[in-house]
């Protein structure tokens, strides 16, 4: 059973690594996940545990030119935390996690959930 974490409208689901063999990716080197539209605040890997080398960020290279979805994943190697403002932090176990925006319907559309 996949494992899943929350954090406003991101989605954390652990996957298997053997997924992402031989794909190319660009990294995040800065450990911002996403911006909030209307605050700016961001989601990110906390600036202690990216120095320390505990995980790092990035970006499917074929994805890179799609403003939405993009895959965005993280390898945490050990414990990691992903901070944001307005939010509790969150904690990662050692794996691999996909990134996702959460979605909401309305009668007419759907659309990414506005942070």
């Amino acid at each position: 059973m996949e494992k899943m974490h929350r954090q406003g409208d991101l989605l954390f689901v652990q996957i298997a690594g053997t997924k992402l063999e031989g794909i190319e990716t660009t990294d995040v080197t800065d450990g911002v996940l996403a911006r909030g539209e209307s605050t700016g605040h961001a989601h990110r890997i906390a600036p202690e545990d990216l120095r320390a080398g505990k995980a790092k960020a990035y970006v499917m290279d074929d994805m890179m030119e799609m403003e939405e979805p993009r895959r965005l994943v993280i390898e945490a190697y050990e414990q990691v935390r992903v901070l944001h403002e307005e939010h509790k932090p969150i904690v990662l176990e050692r794996g691999t996690y996909e990134v996702r925006r959460q979605r909401e319907a309305t009668p007419t559309e759907i659309r990414y959930v506005a942070d």
